[in-house]
């Protein structure tokens, strides 16, 4: 996968604008963002340094499982596609607050973990930390912002774009395991 549709991947698997964090009146605090951010891409870096590991104990082939990781890829963007704003989650106080909604459900979110297994093997762990990081510095920025009406609508329909990408990225993985096997 070259580096540009990594990234794309990557961003569209996170999708920040789908994200409680822009629909929320208040700012979250910048060390909850931190903590958010750190623990979300350490287990990003944390899953695909495992990746190989994990598919020799499950005795699954990188081409097999990057056809399944595609096939979540698509569902994962379809139903973002369809429900484009998420549903009310529960914000959590202190620094807890940047897990919730920053590491989970965004970073570590079914299509990001199944592409970050799926897509280790054939980028390495550093260019897929790296586009995961594009993702998670958007959603972080987003939580400095105060948002109107008018901008959620736009980060609404920003999410259901890169929804779109999701299943675009979801349908190339899948192509690219055929072929590989």
């Amino acid at each position: 996968m070259s580096g540009w549709l990594l990234v794309v991947a990557m961003v569209a698997a996170v999708n920040p604008f789908r994200s409680r964090v822009g629909l929320r009146a208040d700012r979250i605090p910048i060390p909850a963002t931190a903590v958010g951010v750190v623990v979300g891409i350490a287990a990003v870096a944390a899953l695909a340094a495992v990746a190989a590991s994990l598919l020799d104990v499950l005795q699954i082939t990188p081409e097999t499982f990057l056809i399944a990781a595609g096939l979540v890829a698509i569902i994962a963007g379809a139903r973002t596609f369809f429900a484009p704003r998420p549903f009310d989650e529960p914000a959590l106080e202190g620094w807890r607050e940047g897990l919730w909604p920053i590491a989970f459900p965004r970073l570590l979110s079914p299509e990001v973990i199944a592409l970050s297994i799926g897509l280790a093997s054939q980028n390495g762990v550093g260019a897929l930390v790296a586009a995961a990081t594009g993702g998670i510095m958007v959603l972080a920025v987003l939580t400095r912002v105060r948002l109107t009406e008018r901008r959620i609508r736009l980060l609404t329909a920003l999410g259901a774009v890169l929804a779109m990408l999701l299943v675009v990225a979801g349908i190339w993985m899948m192509i690219e395991g055929i072929r590989d096997v």
